[in-house]
């Protein structure tokens, strides 16, 4: 210990304290200057990750406001077929009601002669 305190005591050790004072320094203004230029990184990182983040955001958007879109389109082509389908069965009801229509069925009606005449200049039998 007395060896330590000997070798501060005289004019080495006043250079020597200089030394380690400018060292100390130096490594405090380097730390200084990493920590500044992490700092400025990680708020460009931070600044990148947002914008990517609001991206992902407006894309998670779109993508329902598509399938929305999607699922009413369904529901409309869906309610469009049942309608045609509701049609299609009305008229095939009409029609098999005439079709058994006792009238309709008789042979002694006076258009009946006509019809036969058209049916069998048609190629009819």
């Amino acid at each position: 210990m007395g060896a330590l305190i000997a070798m501060f005591s005289g004019p080495f050790g006043a250079i020597l304290t200089k030394i380690i004072e400018g060292l100390f320094i130096l490594g405090v203004l380097i730390g200084l200057y990493y920590l500044i230029h992490h700092q400025a990184s990680s708020e460009q990182l931070a600044k990148d990750q947002q914008i990517i983040l609001n991206q992902v955001i407006k894309d998670q958007q779109d993508f329902i406001n598509k399938t929305n879109q999607l699922l009413i389109d369904t529901k409309k082509a869906n309610d469009d077929l049942n309608t045609t389908i509701a049609t299609i069965n009305q008229n095939f009801t009409k029609l098999n009601d005439d079709l058994n229509n006792p009238d309709l069925i008789k042979s002694d009606r006076p258009a009946s002669a006509i019809l036969k005449q058209i049916i069998k200049d048609l190629g009819g039998k």
